[in-house]
Parts: structure tokens; sequence; C-alpha cells
């Protein structure tokens, strides 16, 4: 073994570590605890059991009101069944939870208008914040 070796083997070991102790990292390799909920709320969909996903993702949000990924699955939910005013709702909270969040936000411009346009889709929207 040349002097060369022993130095890459070394830099490789450093590089391991020090990208293990970075906190993105960290927290990207723990595995989430509701995730096996949402993949499951996600295969009743897809078998058209959409009441059962929806109340599975709203579980989760009792459990855990800040689960982005919960609020994120329930907002395209509603999008795929008109509920508009609810999705909106739900990309709002994407956004209070996880502000730097883009695909949320470019959603909430996108729906604010359409829901501002549309009486039903603004009573949902304050149903589902409360309001009514």
């Amino acid at each position: 073994m040349g002097i060369f070796d022993f130095f890459r083997r070394k830099k490789k070991k450093i590089h391991k570590i020090d990208s293990f102790d970075q906190p993105d990292l960290k927290k990207t390799l723990s595995e989430d605890p509701y995730d096996g909920k949402i993949k499951a709320a996600l295969s009743l969909k897809k078998e058209g059991r959409e009441e059962e996903a929806e109340i599975l993702l709203r579980q989760i949000i009792e459990e855990k009101k800040e689960h982005v990924r919960a609020w994120f699955v329930l907002a395209e939910y509603f999008i795929e069944t008109d509920a508009v005013g609810r999705a909106l709702y739900c990309f709002e909270r994407v956004v209070e939870y996880q502000p730097t969040n883009q695909k949320a936000r470019d959603q909430i411009a996108k729906l604010k208008k359409i829901v501002r346009s549309r009486p039903d889709y603004l009573w949902e929207y304050n149903q589902e914040k409360g309001i009514i």
C-alpha cells in the first residue's frame, strides 16, 4: 500500500463522518413514523377508497398537526375531488409549517384566484378553516 492509498482511504472515512454529522442528512435518514400511514392512505386512494384515505390523513394531522407531508397529500386529494377551498386551506398549513415549500406556495397563488371567484369553494375553505 502506497502513501496515496492511505490518504485516499482516510479522506473517504472523514468525508463519510462529516456528511453524517450534517443535521439535514440525519433528518433525511431518520424514518418518519407516519410514513406507513401515508403510504396506506395513498394505496386506499388508488383503490378508489378516497374517504378512508382522507380519514387516515386526518388522523395523522390530529396526532401531529405540523406533519407537512400529510397536509400536502390531503391537499392533493382535495384538488382531485374538486374540493378546491379545502385544498387551499391544506396548502396554507404546509406553508405555515414549512415556509420554504415552493410547490405549496405556487398552489396557493393559483387556488386563491379560483376560490375568490367561486362562492362554493369559498364556503369549503371557510368550513375547513372552522369559520362556518
